[in-house]
């Protein structure tokens, strides 16, 4: 189907628009054909377009013979589409092509001249249109004849004329006939008056279209603004669906963490109560404890005591007037015991030096792990010897502490994690007194440590105390009169020959009471201040990865630290009493990190001394101290002769070399005669020097 149209006049006759909205178009191409309009030939122009064309055709002169074709919306007007042919016999004499002509950019003209005056026919289909140029005009003689004479007829035929030309819809004419034009101008009428005509009509038809694009624009502009709403609600209500579902979830969030936080407080509080309980079992343990080992004692002093009784009274004998002499040692004998268990107990439930906020205990036991010890290395010849005594074992737990934390147990690993490090270094080298759940009693620990000649003994404990707040490590040595009086039983006891750093050797070869008290004495001084030093060093290191209780060494009476020939140290590594505490040394971790930090301070003390330490083969190639004997002194004492000695008090200034210049003697003899491992001395010490002749 196509539509079919006539032009007419000798102005513009149709002014189409055949496409709705601006776009922009493209020419695909204009070719020409011969053609047949009844028994008529015609010449017929074929324009093709790429869309739909929007084009007007004009009678470019007032007698017909020539019209204009214009194309609009064309997006490239110059480009080309190749010649139009005209055959000779055809009504055209030839075709003008105008792109974009002055003040247009998108129009192509063509210019059409004629041979003579026709009337032309346009017709549409699809993309397409073309213009039918007949070879004779469609209007008989007698036709022209009469709408000369008839100035009503002719405008009567111009009337139906353009009511045949309306886009297939004339007064009886079926879409898609085509009908024919015929030019009934008036002789009289001007060509302006013509021409006003079709621009009305044309005028007429613009608006028309014009009104009709209207109407589409505001019905798409009607449905795109409903389509906006339904989309702008449909929005709305997916917003408030989202916002409702994050409502809810946001209230089921909070209610379960409202729900976490009561059970949590929950849970704290049964874990307090759990904690608070097992505080109080184990508080009455201990004192249940303390109470039968007070009672033990005092069972075996009155053992004693009725021992005694029976050795100096024999039976049948009156003792009526001894009574008050054994009354009076009784209540001495009572008052040394209670003051030796307040004295071994005095710092538990004392406040420590440290009064530094502590980490909490999940910041403590998030801590890193300590380095693992090293590959065990070859030791040197100055290898020191380090004996580690876990304290308790067996039959003897120790401390309970909260959630049943045995301290046997906690003393046993930090040991073995100790040995570890020691061994790791080439200097040192670590030895146990146990590695299993036994027990030894306090007596063979220090002869555990001698027969492994050891140069350091330091036993692994740790604390429990009534007050469940008490926290922090300790390290104790030796007081001066536990020290004294264990000096005068070693000077007494007659296996002392098996004391180490060639005490034995020298107690064996002087029996002199008073030589071999003052050597005793000497030893002891000297490993207590070996003790201490090495205590403070041990107290620096633990301070950086744990809290002190005290913040120096700690004098106590202790039997494990009682060995004259050995420095030695017992250390608290915390207390069981305390929940955070008994939780860390409860894990392997923190015992490893609590072993290695004595470790790093073993280590400080002995790579600073090493050169004034008498360790490994030097320790055990340690002259004798000089006996009689048939090798002449080196003093220069006759063989045979026993060299007299006087007791020589340090002064202030005094070195062991400017003794022996003075006593014209080796600082060598001076150390044998004394048996002094080492070349340091002190202001007030006491000192065997040759007597001057």
């Amino acid at each position: 189907m196509f539509k079919s149209f006539s032009i007419s006049g000798m102005a513009l006759s149709v002014f189409l628009m055949m496409t709705a909205g601006a776009y922009a178009n493209e020419i695909i191409s204009v070719q020409s054909a011969a053609c047949s309009q009844g028994k008529k030939d015609c010449t017929r122009i074929m324009f093709t377009m790429k869309e739909s064309p929007k084009f007007s055709v004009f009678k470019s002169k007032d007698d017909g013979t020539e019209y204009k074709v214009v194309l609009h919306d064309i997006s490239d007007p110059a480009r080309k589409t190749g010649p139009i042919s005209i055959k000779s016999s055809s009504v055209i004499a030839n075709v003008i092509i105008n792109r974009t002509p002055k003040g247009t950019s998108d129009q192509v003209h063509y210019f059409f001249p004629l041979k003579k005056s026709v009337v032309p026919r346009v017709n549409k289909s699809g993309n397409s249109f073309w213009v039918d140029f007949p070879h004779q005009d469609s209007m008989s003689p007698a036709s022209a004849a009469q709408a000369s004479r008839d100035p009503g007829a002719a405008k009567n035929g111009e009337s139906s004329a353009s009511k045949r030309n309306e886009f297939g819809k004339p007064g009886n004419q079926k879409p898609g006939d085509r009908g024919t034009v015929t030019d009934t101008r008036k002789p009289a009428a001007s060509g302006n008056e013509i021409e006003k005509l079709d621009r009305k009509e044309a005028e007429r038809r613009l608006a028309e279209k014009r009104e009709a694009e209207k109407k589409e624009a505001e019905r798409i502009l009607a449905e795109k603004r409903e389509a906006e709403m339904k989309e702008a609600e449909r929005k709305l209500a997916e917003k408030r669906e989202a916002e409702r579902k994050e409502a809810e979830r946001i209230l089921a969030e909070k209610r379960e963490a409202e729900k976490r936080a009561a059970e949590k407080k929950e849970a704290e509080r049964i874990l307090a109560e759990k904690q608070a309980a097992e505080r109080k079992e184990a508080e009455r343990i201990l004192a249940e404890k303390r109470e039968a080992e007070r009672k033990e004692a005092e069972r075996i002093l009155a053992g004693k005591r009725e021992a005694e009784k029976k050795d100096s009274h024999p039976a049948g004998k009156n003792n009526e007037a001894g009574s008050p002499g054994r009354n009076s040692r009784n209540s001495k004998d009572v008052r040394d015991i209670r003051e030796l268990e307040n004295e071994l107990f005095a710092d538990l439930n004392s406040e420590g030096d440290n009064q530094a906020p502590t980490e909490s205990l999940e910041k403590r036991l998030a801590a890193p792990e300590p380095p693992k010890p090293a590959a065990y290395k070859r030791k040197s010849s100055a290898t020191c010897t380090v004996v580690v005594d876990p304290g308790h074992g067996g039959k003897d737990p120790g401390a309970i502490g909260v959630g049943n934390v045995q301290e046997k147990a906690v003393t046993l690993g930090i040991s073995r994690s100790l040995v570890a490090y020691l061994n790791s270094d080439p200097l040192l080298e670590g030895k146990l007194t146990r590695n299993r759940d036994i027990f030894i009693e306090l007596g063979r620990r220090s002869q555990i440590a001698r027969n492994n000649k050891a140069n350091f003994l330091i036993s692994i404990h740790a604390d429990s105390a009534l007050n469940s707040q008490a926290q922090g490590a300790s390290v104790l040595v030796l007081n001066r009169d536990r020290a004294n009086r264990e000096n005068s039983k070693s000077v007494q006891n007659t296996d002392n020959t098996k004391m180490l750093a060639g005490l034995g050797e020298f107690l064996k070869d002087h029996n002199d009471p008073l030589l071999q008290q003052v050597a005793v004495d000497m030893a002891s001084n000297t490993s207590r201040s070996d003790g201490n030093d090495l205590a403070k060093e041990i107290l620096g290191s633990m301070g950086r990865i744990a809290t002190l209780h005290k913040s120096v060494p700690i004098n106590r009476s202790l039997a494990v630290l009682k060995a004259p020939d050995i420095p030695s140290l017992l250390i608290e590594t915390g207390y069981l009493s305390n929940p955070d505490e008994a939780s860390l040394l409860a894990t392997g971790k923190y015992q490893r990190t609590i072993a290695h930090a004595i470790y790093l301070g073993i280590k400080n003390f002995v790579y600073k001394n090493k050169d004034t330490l008498r360790c490994g083969v030097a320790a055990q190639s340690e002259p004798r101290a000089p006996a009689r004997s048939n090798k002449p002194a080196s003093s220069g004492a006759k063989p045979g002769t026993t060299e007299k000695t006087v007791i020589y008090v340090v002064k202030k200034g005094d070195t062991l070399s400017k003794i022996a210049q003075d006593h014209k003697v080796s600082p060598q003899h001076l150390k044998q005669l004394n048996g002094l491992a080492r070349d340091q001395v002190n202001a007030g010490q006491r000192l065997k020097v040759p007597k001057k002749k």
